[in-house]
This record gives C-alpha cells, structure tokens and sequence, in this order.
C-alpha cells in the first residue's frame, strides 16, 4: 500500500485546479510544445506546474549526492530544500493518479502533464504525420484538440485541430477550454 506522509500538507482545492494532458507518440514534440507554451501563460499572468509521464523507473538524483546516499541507505523519502527550490524524492509502491500529483501544486494555476495518454482528464493530442501514420487517441480519451504540422489529415475524432507551430494559439486554446481568463500582464 502507498503511503505519502507529506499528505496533511497538501492543499485540497488543488484537487479542482485545472489539468490538461499533452498525449502522443515518443519525439512527435510534446515537449516542445509544452516549453514553448510556457511563457505564454507567463505572460497571460499564469503560473503552471508540469508533471512528466514516465512509464518506467527512472534516476533522477545524482549518483554519490547526499540525498541519493539517503536514498541508496534506504530512506524511503528523500527532500532537498534551499531558500530558492525543493526537491522531493519518495518511494512507491504503485503509480499516484494525476488527482494525487495535483495536491502538491500549490503554486500553480493550471497543471500540464507530459503524458498521461491512458488518465481521465482533458487531451490534446500532438500528431506529426511525418512521424507516426496514426494518431492514438480513441473515442472515450478525453481528447478536447489535435495540435499538428498537418492540419489537412483525416482526423478519426472530430475535435478542433490546432496547428503545432503556435504554440500561442494552442495556449490560448486551453485558456477558452476551461473558461480561464486572462489574469494581469507580468
């Protein structure tokens, strides 16, 4: 069984912070667009926290670092913390939902996931022809827009198709979808 000892800390109006997913195949540009939509919201007075899907382990602490000595010593979680950022290492024994992962964004407005093609919350899927032949979202996905460099593809789902070079106009997009206006100018 998982268990978060951070929990009473965690905020629970987080839980109804929106959270939009950008799904598609591996090096098709996910990333890309996300740090390229970044500043956007920025500008537009947002802040936006990101979680990154991974679908195996994965190293993310320095080898021979005190808190990876921690953690090779057997802590079970592990926190780095500074005046100027943390970082927060914990053990499971199975996958947190992105409803769990969100509880930590405290600081955030909007929460972008890099992944999370098979979670319930809203979809834009980022297709590149030139990559892949075939989109992978499915009827029943969540899919809310295509974001592509190949508007004139045959779409399965009839959903907005956004183009993958304006990563302003995917921004905004998100914006209008979950009713969010513009906050301050920073």
């Amino acid at each position: 069984m998982r268990q978060v000892t951070a929990k009473p800390a965690l905020k629970t109006e987080n839980m109804n912070k929106p959270v939009i997913s950008i799904i598609g195949k591996s090096n098709v540009g996910k990333t890309t667009l996300i740090e390229k939509m970044l500043p956007v919201f920025s500008e537009k007075g947002y802040n936006i926290g990101t979680i990154k899907h991974h679908l195996h382990d994965y190293d993310s602490d320095i080898r021979g670092k005190d808190s990876w000595r921690h953690q090779n010593a057997g802590a079970r979680q592990t926190m780095i913390s500074s005046p100027e950022k943390l970082s927060f290492f914990s053990k499971l024994n199975a996958e947190m939902s992105i409803d769990d992962l969100v509880l930590y964004f405290d600081q955030s407005d909007i929460v972008i996931t890099d992944g999370y093609k098979k979670g319930s919350k809203p979809k834009i899927e980022v297709f590149r022809p030139s990559h892949y032949g075939a989109t992978i979202a499915e009827a029943g996905d969540n899919l809310i827009a295509y974001a592509t460099d190949a508007p004139q593809h045959d779409f399965s789902l009839k959903v907005p198709v956004l183009d993958l070079n304006d990563p302003r106009g995917v921004a905004e997009f998100i914006l209008r979808y979950f009713k969010l206006p513009e906050k301050k100018e920073k």
